[in-house]
């Protein structure tokens, strides 16, 4: 089990496995704050989905440059 979480956001789209009632459950022990995107509002999301792109881009970057 995860350590309490207390402050966390999560932020994820309204697909069923974000949105089931387990998983709120799951979150809510953990503290976890759940942050949605907007119906049919892809834009709230273009700066996580920019960060999840870039970042591993940039590790690789950074690990050749130290090679």
């Amino acid at each position: 089990m995860v350590k309490n979480q207390k402050g966390l956001v999560l932020h994820s789209n309204l697909g069923n496995q974000y949105t089931s009632l387990e998983f709120k459950r799951y979150i809510s022990k953990l503290n976890i704050i759940h942050s949605f995107s907007g119906k049919e509002n892809p834009y709230d999301n273009a700066c996580i989905e920019s960060f999840g792109y870039i970042t591993p881009h940039l590790c690789e970057d950074i690990a050749r440059e130290f090679a």
